[in-house]
């Protein structure tokens, strides 16, 4: 489990992500492993999917997956 506290989000971050990055944190803090994997998939394929309809830059979704702590 991981959330980079460092990196912000971004301007262009669709409302339903930013309700979803409350949620993972919730889940981070009570340390729900399971809740937050299930999560963390989701918000994954959310990203990607915005990225790839055009609603948000490359950039801007490479910068809320490395707030996840995922690397691409």
């Amino acid at each position: 489990m991981f959330i980079d506290p460092d990196i912000p989000l971004p301007d262009s971050t669709p409302p339903i992500l930013r309700k979803d990055f409350e949620e993972l944190q919730r889940y981070y803090d009570a340390d729900d492993v399971s809740n937050y994997m299930l999560l963390q998939d989701g918000m994954e394929a959310t990203i990607h999917n915005a990225c790839c309809m055009g609603t948000m830059s490359k950039a801007d979704a490479v910068q809320l997956l490395h707030k996840l702590g995922i690397m691409v």
